[in-house]
């Protein structure tokens, strides 16, 4: 999904509403999905990643974790070597996927399985050895 469609969900999913001070944006949030359907949504991700990014997978470890503890607002974490940078003793690098934090920037089902694709794809691109500058110029940022 290019940069420009995902601002574009993202303006048609904020409401205006006239403050005070003057306009302000508002997101009305969806409730979190259920367990099942979230996972479901990361394997139709992972189904659907780019042909570049499958080789990748061979020494990946897709992770669903309701919230990072540190940050509770991220949405995705990478954790290992790059592909581009390892000498062939590492072990699984590990991609975590944060439900609660997605559910809660997402207004329906719909726009929850557009950001948990882009955010598998961001994070599997980061195993790859892509980094954000490059994720922010693809539209995956």
């Amino acid at each position: 999904m290019s940069l420009l469609r995902r601002r574009a969900r993202t303006m048609r999913t904020q409401s205006a509403v006239l403050g005070t001070a003057g306009w302000t944006y508002r997101r009305r949030r969806m409730e979190p999905v259920p367990k099942y359907r979230f996972e479901r949504m990361v394997v139709d991700a992972l189904d659907d990643l780019p042909e570049d990014l499958l080789p990748v997978l061979d020494n990946v470890v897709v992770q669903i974790h309701d919230r990072n503890r540190a940050e509770p607002t991220l949405l995705g974490l990478y954790d290992g070597v790059p592909h581009t940078e390892r000498t062939g003793m590492e072990g699984p690098d590990i991609v975590s996927i944060y439900r609660l934090a997605l559910c809660e920037m997402c207004e329906d089902e719909d726009d929850l399985a557009d950001e948990v694709y882009v955010t598998v794809i961001h994070e599997i691109a980061h195993a790859a050895g892509i980094d954000d500058e490059r994720l922010h110029q693809l539209g995956w940022a």
